[in-house]
């Protein structure tokens, strides 16, 4: 949540709910463990504008990589837009 007043704060935000911890431990357990995939994976998110479904899959950038599992598990106006 966002501090110190948790949801109403994140009214004047991008979305309700403050995302940087998960982007912060994402990037401390793949900077431990590295970016590699030891299999072939595939995110699928939505552009919240068009409609239009996104996929990313292993080939990516090691900070898109932690952009696509975010926006994966996102839901438009509730997380943080990154």
């Amino acid at each position: 949540m966002w501090k110190p007043l948790g949801l109403i704060q994140g009214l004047d935000k991008t979305g309700l709910v403050n995302t940087s911890p998960l982007r912060n431990f994402m990037t401390e357990y793949f900077n431990k463990r590295g970016y590699e995939f030891k299999r072939k994976v595939s995110f699928l998110g939505v552009d919240a504008s068009t409609g239009n479904t996104l996929r990313f899959n292993e080939t990516l950038s090691d900070n898109d990589k932690i952009n696509a599992a975010m926006t994966s598990s996102a839901i438009p106006t509730a997380f943080e837009d990154q």
